[in-house]
C-alpha cells in the first residue's frame, strides 16, 4: 500500500545517474561554462528575436548599447550559448524562468542544460553597460537530436527609451558612494532597471538608448570628449561613428527621453564649448526642440514624452523647448515630471533597486491616465 514515502531504490537513481555520467530525470535547468570542443556537438543555428540596438551577423549579432536581449525557440534538453567576444554580461532565462547570469569574462561558450525533451524559450538579457566595447555572440545552437524553431513575432507594443545613465540601471545594487570599476560592472543590471519595468508590464518589446553621462548639449566632465546624445543617437555601435540602419519592423508608438541633468552637472571647465550654466541654458532649450522634431520625422505615429526625475533645470528646460515646436508637434510631445523623493543609494548617487521600481511606478500610472 502506497505510503507516500520513496523507496531506497527512488533515493539511488539519481545518485547512481551521476556516478555514470547521466543526469536525473527532474534535474532542474542549469547554465554552466564549457570548452570549446562543445561547439561541434552543437550544430543547429536556433533563429533568434533580437531586441534593442543590434548588428546582425549571420546566426548571432554585434551591440555595444545596454539592454539588448535575444530569444531563441528550440526543442531539445539543452542549448549552446556563444561564444562570445568582448565582455558583457547577460541574465539568462528559459521559459520565463531566470537560471542565472553569464559573465563572458568567466568563459566564452555556455550551455543550458536540465532541460526536458520539449519546446523552449530561451532568453539572454545584456545586464551590463560597456560603451567603450563592441560585443559580438555568434548565436544559440542545439545538437542533432533537437529541432530548432522560428522567433517570436514582434510584440503589439514597443517603446523606446533614450537617456544616461539612470535607465541602464548603474551600479544600482551597490549600497554606496564610491564605487570602483569592477563594483560597478557587478553591480549594474538593466534587466531590473525601470525601463524594462515598464516593458515588461506593457508586454512590450523595447530599445534602451542610453549612455551613462550623457546630455543634450554637454556630457558629464568624465564622457567630455564622447559626443553628446543626438550625436550618439546616430550611430549603430557608439564606439564607432557608423549609421543605425533600424529595422522595418520596429516602429515605435512610445519614446520616452530623460535627459538633461548631466548637461547642468558640476563641473563646468571654463575650457569646454559651453563654459557657463548659462552658456548650458541657453544652448539646450533649441537642441530639445531640434531632436524631438527629429524624432517626430522618423516616428510621425510615436507620443514622445519628456521626463525629468525632480531635476528643476531640466525641466525648465524641457517646457522651453515645448515652445520651438509647431502645433502639430507640441500635440504628440508632453513632459512627465516627478518628485525628487529618492534614495539614490547606489554609486555616485544613482537610482538603487527601490529607485528604479518607483520611477516605473510612476511612468505606469501617468501612462494610464493617459489611455
Amino acid at each position: 500500500m502506497p505510503t507516500g514515502r520513496r523507496s531506497k531504490a527512488a533515493w539511488l537513481a539519481p545518485i547512481i545517474a551521476s556516478l555514470l555520467g547521466f543526469a536525473p530525470l527532474w534535474a532542474a535547468p542549469h547554465l554552466k561554462p564549457v570548452g570549446p570542443d562543445a561547439i561541434a556537438a552543437n550544430t543547429q543555428a536556433v533563429p533568434l528575436k533580437l531586441g534593442g540596438r543590434t548588428i546582425v551577423q549571420g546566426s548571432g549579432f554585434a551591440s555595444g548599447w545596454p539592454g539588448v536581449y535575444a530569444e531563441a525557440r528550440f526543442v531539445g534538453a539543452s542549448a549552446l550559448i556563444g561564444p562570445f567576444s568582448g565582455r558583457s554580461r547577460w541574465r539568462v532565462s528559459i521559459d520565463g524562468a531566470g537560471i542565472g547570469v553569464l559573465d563572458t569574462l568567466v568563459a566564452p561558450v555556455f550551455v543550458v542544460e536540465g532541460l526536458s525533451d520539449e519546446a523552449h524559450t530561451l532568453r539572454l538579457e545584456r545586464i551590463d553597460e560597456d560603451r567603450f566595447a563592441i560585443i559580438q555572440i555568434a548565436g544559440v545552437y542545439v545538437p542533432p537530436s533537437g529541432r530548432t524553431l522560428p522567433p517570436a513575432p514582434p510584440k503589439l507594443r514597443q517603446i523606446e527609451f533614450i537617456g544616461d545613465s539612470f535607465m541602464p540601471g548603474f551600479a544600482m545594487s551597490a549600497a554606496s558612494f564610491e564605487c570602483t570599476d569592477q563594483k560597478i560592472w557587478e553591480a549594474t543590471d538593466t534587466s531590473l532597471a525601470w525601463p524594462v519595468l515598464v516593458a515588461n508590464a506593457l508586454d512590450a518589446d523595447y530599445q534602451i538608448n542610453a549612455y551613462s553621462g550623457a546630455g543634450f548639449v554637454r556630457n558629464f566632465v568624465y564622457q567630455r570628449a564622447w559626443p553628446t546624445m543626438p550625436s550618439l543617437y546616430e550611430r549603430a555601435v557608439p564606439a564607432v561613428a557608423g549609421l543605425y540602419r533600424r529595422p522595418t519592423t520596429w516602429r515605435p508608438e512610445l519614446m520616452i527621453i530623460g535627459l538633461g541633468e548631466n548637461d547642468f552637472e558640476p563641473p563646468i571647465l571654463t575650457t569646454d564649448a559651453l563654459p557657463t550654466v548659462d552658456a548650458v541654458r541657453t544652448a539646450i532649450v533649441p537642441a530639445i526642440a531640434r531632436f524631438v522634431q527629429r524624432l517626430r520625422r522618423e516616428n510621425p505615429a510615436a507620443r514622445i514624452v519628456l521626463l525629468d526625475y525632480g531635476h528643476l533645470p531640466s525641466r525648465t528646460a524641457h517646457e522651453a523647448a515645448l515652445a520651438h515646436l509647431s502645433p502639430a508637434d507640441r500635440r504628440q510631445v508632453s513632459l512627465l515630471t516627478m518628485d525628487r523623493n529618492f534614495g539614490l543609494t547606489a554609486c555616485y548617487s544613482h537610482l538603487d533597486p527601490a529607485d528604479h521600481r518607483l520611477v516605473a511606478d510612476r511612468v505606469l500610472r501617468w501612462l494610464g491616465d493617459r489611455e
